[in-house]
């Protein structure tokens, strides 16, 4: 399918390049910047400001990276998550530890 090229917009054959391209690099500051690069089955903990408010795992990302359905910790179920809300979100160091687990 050809579409006409529009002044400042990508045809569709390189969006997809683009949003199938490398993953871009987590921030400086820890903080993962492309939600939409998240993958099911991820760890990931969700901040607000300097606080910590769930962690959980990632069951779906939006497409264009606005939000994260996650199946959160603790058996809090899942919910999505918008960035628009001022959130961020965080790969945990240790992302197979879980502050539901059991001690051993």
């Amino acid at each position: 399918m050809n579409t006409p090229e529009i002044a400042g917009t990508p045809q569709p054959t390189c969006y997809l390049k683009m949003r199938t391209g490398a993953v871009r690099p987590a921030r400086a500051d820890g903080f993962v910047a492309d939600w939409a690069a998240l993958r099911r089955g991820e760890r990931v903990q969700v901040y607000r400001d300097a606080e910590m408010l769930t962690a959980g795992t990632v069951d779906a990302t939006m497409p264009d990276g606005t939000g994260v359905w996650l199946i959160q910790d603790k058996g809090l179920g899942r919910r999505i998550y918008h960035r628009f809300e001022g959130l961020r979100i965080a790969k945990p160091r240790y992302p197979n530890s879980r502050p539901d687990a059991p001690a051993r």
